[in-house]
């Protein structure tokens, strides 16, 4: 069963977004996570929340790197589909569940 997880610190582009470019990027982040995730062996999400689109939002820990962290390592500045999506809010807390 797939649960969606909307990343704290990142607002990436809608895959059923308005526009073209919109679902393109969207693909383009969604692809990237993918890759990050699937060599992983350990996932932890912290201060999980009901996301304000009733998703869970969580900091995404991926083998003891917060994954917004690596997203923005990897595009610095230059993000074209991040740029106008990030909502800048990192942290990390004591709180943690492990899946």
């Amino acid at each position: 069963e797939k649960i969606s997880i909307r990343v704290n610190g990142i607002d990436t582009p809608e895959i059923k977004g308005k526009c073209e470019k919109e679902k393109y990027d969207a693909q383009q982040a969604r692809d990237m996570v993918t890759d990050i995730l699937k060599d992983s062996e350990q996932i932890t999400l912290m201060n999980m929340e009901k996301g304000k689109y009733f998703e869970v939002a969580a900091d995404v820990i991926v083998d003891g790197k917060n994954l917004a962290g690596m997203l923005l390592d990897r595009f610095p500045a230059g993000l074209d589909f991040f740029s106008c999506w990030s909502d800048m809010g990192l942290y990390i807390s004591s709180d943690l569940t492990t899946f």
